[in-house]
Parts: structure tokens; C-alpha cells; sequence
């Protein structure tokens, strides 16, 4: 059974990309729909098209109700022999030395936990933010939204999502899973955003009017509908997303118009940010200062997002003469051209998000680049970028092997000689691996990637027989790459920086974490 909200329908690229990290494919991302295009109008006469469609390689979205996302989300948590309690409220919560005892009121009544960290992803009006006495600051936005998710019948194609941006206002139909359904989202002028309505009936009703009104549409509805409702919208950001073991993230967070479907996708992000770090500090693997990255990363990003869905909802829901004529000039315009839309793509499925300029992005080899440090990084990612995918072959077994599938396992060493394969070469790349477990034992898997197999290193090495990954990398001569769990590039040197490579483990690790793993053996023998 459906709850009684609908809520996020957008889940962008990047997100399928973390799902796959977490051990979800794709395919468990249903029910679905896959539009295959975002279409700009005005009545019917299309301005714009945006395609959507991944095989023409552009990002592509899932539209897909929430719950079903929170379905999928919580049937991995059981696998991994994880579980979510309902029906159950955190009432306070205070901190002891390093720990937090949260109270917890719950269907068998009260209760009190005792942990090492406590995270608030407990929506805009969260508990744990306002306890921990955390300002939220930021505004309201004078105009109210109207959702409904009805079946239409009309001559459009279900296969697109459409935007109209007419004089008469804005009004977006994004298809949902079934043959006919589709969420409606009209934006109401502030002068009737006060206005009451009695039922989800009436609001489907005054969502329809809307819409053919504003584009002149001539459509049926087909039964009741699945579900309406009414919102107004802020945007405002929590000054820290941390205070001390206690943590932030979603729309605890941060707050912004639905402007570009960013929502949900920016929670799965912190999230997953933040959920590799507290592993490492749960099992007393992190290096001091490691958790504060995530307020360095996560908060920045966010900003950016709040800036841009805020110019967007502008643009778009603006009606006085002089911007409805922007918008009806400059948005086809800028769609229309490539390398624009191909940016903004980029920046809405959230592929272009990174952490240049983090404290765990490190570019050792750039510092003495004899070309500038600048030059060497149009030829491949720089620390901070999100790595994307491609095909290996392990050499051993002739199997394929995708970089995801090394990514899903945690922190991933990749040791690439380049067009230089010669022994000596490749011998110095593995003493960067005898080096680096000697260091974090197995907090990091290493994988000697070759184009062809030589000297006898097909029981360790994977073949890159296209160049794919090295020019992904932009790799000349040897490079040592450093790959987060998030998948994103940490650490990038060549073989002989040694130096700069322990150093940049010692801002992950603690340095006692191979001494533990040791401990921990002798015990089991």
C-alpha cells in the first residue's frame, strides 16, 4: 500500500550510480518510468527539447515514486541484515563525553540508546536540528505548488516530461509508472497562495483547470485521482551540519525549491558521504579531523544548489513583463545551444558534483607538473572528481569487471604504468601496493591495471585492452589513483611520490589501524 503522501518522483543519474555502489542495480528501480525527454512550451508551440534518452549519452532520469525508492532503499538495509523501526520518535537526546543517549518513544512505550553518533535525517522541521539548537536559516517563498498525480488521456506522449512557460504561468507534467499517469505541478501566483481547499478532490480539480488553461490542451481525465496536494516552499540551510557526534543531513540540512528535482537526490548524497566516514569512525579506523569533512563537502555543495534552484524558481515563476519576457526569449535560446545544455544536464543529474579543493582531494603529481599545475588536468579527472564507469578484464579469468564493481567494495588503489610496462616500472607500482597495505592493511584493495598482460602478471593484474581507463585518468607515464568508497578520485600521484601518499592515508586512517587488524589475527589464532 502507498502512504498517504506522494513525494519525490525524480531520482537523477548520480543517484542510480550511489544505488549501484550500495549493491542495487538498476533494475531494481521499479516501478518506473524513463523519460526519454524534457519539452519546453508555450500552448503548442514547443520552444525546446531536451533529450533524456542515456543511449544518445545524456543523463538519463527514473522517475519513480519515493516510497519506491524508500522500498528498494530498505529491502538492501535487510540484506545487509539491517532494519527500520516505525511508529518510533526521538523525544531528546544528550551527549555524554563521546556518546548520545537518545530517548526514544516507541509503541511498547519508552526507551533510551546509548550510540556513537546520532544523525538527523529527520525532514525540514527535525528534532535533532532544533535540540541541538542549530539555525536554520533562510526564507519562504511567496507562491504555493499544487501537486496532483492523475491519469490523463490526451495526444502527448507519455514518454516525455513537459514544461509550460507561457504568459499564463508555469505548469510541469512529469509521467509516472502506468500507461496514463503523470504528476502535475502548477505554481499558484502569491495572491492565491492563502487559498483553502477541502479535500484532494478539490485540488485536482483546480490543478486540472490549470493546466488547461495554461496550455490550451484538450485532455480527459480518467478516473479519481491518485493523489493531490498543496505546499509552500523555503529555502534555507543549517548553519552546521555538525555538533559533535551529532550529525545533519537531507532536508534536515537544507531546503530548496523543487526546482530541478535536487531534493531527495541531495539527501541520498549527503548520506552516502557521511556513511563511509562514520564506518571508519565506528570501528576507530578514522584519522582525527576525518568527520569534519563532511561539513566541508556536503555544505558547500548545498549552497550551490540553493543559489541555483532559487535563480531557476525565479526565471520560471516570475510574471512580471520584463522577466516572462526573459524567460520566453533566453530559456529556448540557452537549451539550444549545446555545450549550455549539455552543462546544465550535467549539473541537474548531479554527474558535474565533486569535492575539488577538499581536504581529501589531493593532487600530488600537479605541484610538479614541469607544464604548470593547470595544464595536466585537461587530459584526465582531478582529485575531487566523481570517477565514472568502465569496463576491465581480469586477466586470471578473462571476466568482465566494472570499476563500479571495485568501488562497491570500499577504498580502491588503481596503479596504471601507462605506455610504460616495462618491469622495472610495473615492479615499482606493486611496492606502492606492499606500501599502502603495510600501512591500512585491508582497508585498501589494489589493482595493478595493464593494457596487455606481461612478465607473468596475469594472476593480479586487470586488462584495459581499450585505453578506456587510462585516458579516463589521462594517464602518461605511471599514475597512482586513489578512489573513494563514494566513487569519488581522493588521491593522485605518480610511483614515486611515496611521501605524498602517506601522508594523504594519514588524513583518511589512523595509523593504528593495521595494528589493530594485526591484534585482531593473533587473537583468532
Amino acid at each position: 500500500m502507498k502512504p498517504a503522501t506522494s513525494r519525490a518522483i525524480g531520482t537523477q543519474a548520480r543517484t542510480v550510480e550511489v544505488f549501484r555502489l550500495m549493491g542495487i542495480p538498476e533494475t531494481a528501480l521499479e516501478p518506473s518510468s524513463r523519460p526519454r525527454a524534457l519539452r519546453f512550451a508555450e500552448h503548442d508551440r514547443t520552444l525546446a527539447r531536451i533529450v533524456l534518452d542515456d543511449r544518445q549519452g545524456a543523463p538519463r532520469l527514473i522517475s519513480m515514486d519515493e516510497s519506491d525508492t524508500d522500498r528498494v532503499l530498505e529491502q538492501r538495509l535487510a540484506e545487509l541484515a539491517g532494519r527500520v523501526e516505525r511508529s518510533t520518535e526521538l523525544t531528546g537526546f544528550q551527549i555524554d563525553q563521546d556518546r548520545v543517549i537518545a530517548a526514544l518513544l516507541g509503541p511498547d512505550g519508552g526507551s533510551q540508546v546509548h550510540a556513537k553518533f546520532l544523525v538527523g535525517a529527520d525532514a525540514a522541521h527535525s528534532t535533532v536540528r532544533r535540540l541541538a539548537g542549530i539555525e536554520f536559516a533562510g526564507e519562504a517563498y511567496p507562491e504555493r505548488f499544487l501537486l496532483a498525480d492523475l491519469d490523463l488521456d490526451w495526444e502527448l506522449p507519455h514518454d516525455e516530461g513537459h514544461i509550460w512557460i507561457g504568459d499564463d504561468g508555469l505548469v510541469a507534467v512529469i509521467p509516472l509508472p502506468g500507461e496514463r499517469q503523470y504528476r502535475l505541478i502548477v505554481p499558484l501566483p502569491p495572491a492565491q497562495a492563502m487559498k483553502e481547499y477541502g479535500s484532494e478532490a478539490e485540488i485536482a480539480a483546480e490543478a486540472e483547470t490549470l493546466l488547461r488553461h495554461r496550455t490550451g490542451m484538450s485532455l480527459r481525465r480518467i478516473g479519481d485521482p491518485v493523489w493531490a496536494s498543496g505546499f509552500r516552499i523555503q529555502r534555507r540551510q543549517a548553519e552546521h551540519y555538525r555538533w559533535g557526534p551529532v550529525f545533519l543531513a537531507g532536508d534536515a540540512a537544507h531546503v530548496h525549491s523543487p526546482v530541478g528535482g535536487q531534493g531527495m537526490n541531495m539527501g541520498i548524497q549527503d548520506a552516502f558521504n557521511l556513511g563511509w566516514k562514520l564506518a571508519l569512525a565506528a570501528r576507530g579506523q578514522a584519522a582525527p579531523g576525518l568527520l569534519d569533512t563532511y561539513q566541508t563537502e556536503r555544505h558547500r555543495i548545498a549552497r550551490g544548489v540553493l543559489r541555483g534552484t532559487h535563480l531557476g524558481t525565479r526565471l520560471f515563476l516570475a510574471q512580471n513583463p520584463v522577466m516572462r519576457a526573459v524567460r520566453e526569449q533566453a530559456i529556448p535560446a540557452i537549451i539550444n545551444m549545446t555545450p549550455i545544455r549539455r552543462r546544465i544536464l550535467a549539473a541537474v543529474s548531479q554527474l558535474s558534483v565533486g569535492y575539488r579543493g577538499s581536504p581529501l582531494s589531493v593532487d600530488a603529481d600537479a605541484r610538479v607538473d614541469d607544464r604548470g599545475p593547470l595544464r595536466r588536468d585537461a587530459r584526465g579527472l582531478r582529485a575531487g572528481d566523481r570517477v565514472p564507469d568502465a569496463s576491465l578484464v581480469d586477466a586470471s579469468s578473462g571476466e568482465s569487471v566494472s570499476l563500479f564493481d571495485l568501488f562497491a567494495r570500499g577504498w580502491t588503489l588503481l596503479l596504471l604504468p601507462g605506455a610504460n610496462a616495462a618491469p622495472d616500472a610495473v615492479a615499482q607500482l606493486g611496492h606502492v601496493a606492499r606500501h599502502v597495505q603495510d600501512a591500512v592493511g585491508e582497508a585498501v584493495r589494489s589493482y595493478l591495471v595493464l593494457q596487455t598482460v606481461t612478465n607473468g602478471d596475469a594472476s593480479t593484474a586487470l586488462l584495459d585492452p581499450s585505453g578506456e581507463v587510462a585516458r579516463t585518468f589521462g594517464v602518461r607515464d605511471g599514475l597512482v589513483m586513489l578512489v573513494r568508497p563514494d566513487g569519488y578520485l581522493g588521491y593522485r600521484g605518480r610511483p614515486d611520490q611515496s611521501g605524498d601518499l602517506a601522508s594523504y592515508l594519514a588524513r583518511i586512517f589512523s595509523m593504528r589501524i593495521r595494528e589493530a587488524e594485526i591484534a585482531s589475527d593473533e587473537l583468532v589464532d
